[in-house]
């Protein structure tokens, strides 16, 4: 099915076409979106979108690897790096600790496949609140993720403190990271150039999905020298 959809519905997106060269291609798939939203994408408006990207093509400018890391661009790329790499791996760490932990209290494999599945399930309501949140003038994105890490933070700190409330800090910190990772990701699609943002999202990706991979191996570490370790990992990763 979805090799169907990717087929015959899914459309490349016109920024794809016009980074390409392929004008003709971009400026049908506008018109396909204005017309979806019934508007009309207008013979001056396409002059003035060629006219923008003679313009760009004239500068010439290298959009390569190494210009992440410029002066230019280095603090964003480091920022962006941090959030996704901060709110992904401390997903995955409370997702890998929290059967570890309930394993401890020796509850059978029912009741703890039926725990799991209640922690995990709170990060769908997360990403809707998100949204929601992000859209207020008075929070934006900054504000959400600050929030979501910080109180993530705290949870996270108070169940390796008093080892109390392990399935409610864990569904906590489900629902309070997803809001921050929902929100960085798109704070990172929006926040680099276009012709940058393919590398930008590459790399970051990259080194997200490796700090993600040994996660579960330094929780695993901390939980066979202290029960509620795992809980201390995320409260230093974040």
């Amino acid at each position: 099915i979805a090799c169907l959809f990717a087929l015959f519905v899914f459309r490349d997106s016109p920024r794809l076409h016009l980074n390409k060269d392929r004008f003709s291609e971009g400026v049908e798939e506008i018109r396909t979106l204005a017309r979806s939203s019934n508007q009309v994408f207008t013979k001056e408006e396409e002059e003035q979108l060629k006219l923008e990207l003679a313009y760009a093509k004239s500068r010439n400018v290298d959009f390569s690897y190494l210009m992440l890391f410029s002066k230019k661009y280095c603090s964003l790329t480091l920022i962006n790096l941090f959030l996704m790499m901060t709110t992904s791996m401390v997903y995955v760490s409370n997702f890998f600790s929290l059967p570890l932990i309930l394993y401890k209290t020796k509850k059978n494999h029912a009741e703890m496949f039926n725990e799991i599945i209640l922690a995990q399930s709170f990060a769908v309501p997360a990403i809707i609140v998100a949204a929601l949140i992000s859209g207020i003038p008075t929070f934006g994105r900054k504000y959400t993720i600050t929030t979501g890490i910080l109180l993530s933070f705290c949870v996270a700190l108070y169940t390796a403190i008093f080892h109390q409330g392990i399935l409610i800090a864990c569904s906590m910190i489900n629902f309070f990271i997803m809001i921050s990772y929902f929100l960085s990701k798109l704070y990172l699609i929006e926040s680099f150039p276009s012709k940058l943002r393919d590398h930008g999202m590459s790399v970051v990706f990259v080194l997200t999905r490796i700090g993600e991979s040994i996660s579960p191996s330094v929780c695993e570490s901390w939980f066979r020298y202290y029960e509620f370790g795992p809980m201390i990992f995320i409260s230093i990763l974040l």
